[in-house]
């Protein structure tokens, strides 16, 4: 099989990546992936709605329960105790992010919802 020089390039670019983000994890257990196309007016404004979801209480995050592997709330892991992660179902539709929020917050997080659906 022939790897076209384009293909080459990309395959070189990418394994430097994956090399960059292990050396990342290796040493500081996290990396912050930076798109050129998300301003950092919205990159702040999402992070920190973020934030607010995750400084909501265990018991609400946990109510975020779904079938699909890593898509509901993972947390209070016994080997990994500072890991959380909450997935949003059907995140790429108005509705699937309004059920979220309406599970996450009963009464309603305008803001929340506003900025996701960004």
């Amino acid at each position: 099989m022939m790897i076209s020089s384009d293909h080459l390039s990309l395959l070189i670019s990418w394994l430097s990546t994956c090399s960059d983000v292990r050396g990342a994890l290796e040493e500081y257990g996290s990396f912050v992936a930076v798109y050129d196309k998300v301003s950092s007016e919205l990159n702040n404004r999402v992070l920190g709605v973020v934030k607010e979801l995750f400084d909501l209480h265990t018991e609400i995050k946990a109510q975020n329960i779904c079938e699909k592997l890593y898509i509901g709330y993972v947390g209070e892991l016994p080997n990994i105790q500072i890991h959380e992660s909450l997935g949003i179902e059907n995140a790429t539709t108005l509705e699937g992010v309004q059920s979220f929020t309406n599970l996450m917050w009963p009464s309603g997080n305008y803001k929340f919802w506003y900025h996701i659906n960004l």
